[in-house]
């Protein structure tokens, strides 16, 4: 029964993370906008966030986390190599299905010329002895 609990709890705590992350830049700019628990207060000494809240802290906050959201972003572009999911070998043109063949092409082997045999009564170390 304790189980279930804990579960239910993890999921519940999930949702909050996600659904908080997503309005965000809603939920952050209203906050400092009425000055919620004191929050403008707390951070008026941030560009643009004014104690007591008000418009231009509710605009600053929503830049504020545009930037954040940006820099995030650029981390994990720069973090993936700079390339997408659409990018990988696995993916097709549109993103879906096989884009590259399974199986490997075969590659052609070099040659090496062929090895002339030494006499017996040939010297390695004259170079203008003919064989």
């Amino acid at each position: 029964m304790k189980r279930k609990h804990k579960t239910g709890e993890v999921f519940a705590y999930l949702f909050a993370t996600v659904a908080g992350t997503l309005l965000l830049p809603v939920v952050a700019p209203v906050i400092m906008w009425t000055n919620a628990r004191g929050y403008a207060d707390d951070y008026s000494w941030l560009p643009g966030i004014q104690s007591g809240g008000g418009v231009t802290s509710a605009l600053a906050a929503f830049v504020y986390v545009v930037a954040f959201a940006a820099l995030i972003g650029g981390v994990a572009f720069f973090a993936s190599s700079g390339g997408s999911v659409l990018d990988s070998p696995s993916a097709g043109a549109d993103g879906s299905g096989l884009g590259v063949s399974a199986t490997p092409t075969p590659t052609e082997a070099p040659t090496l010329p062929p090895v002339e045999e030494e006499t017996k009564d040939a010297d390695p170390n004259n170079e203008t002895q003919e064989p």
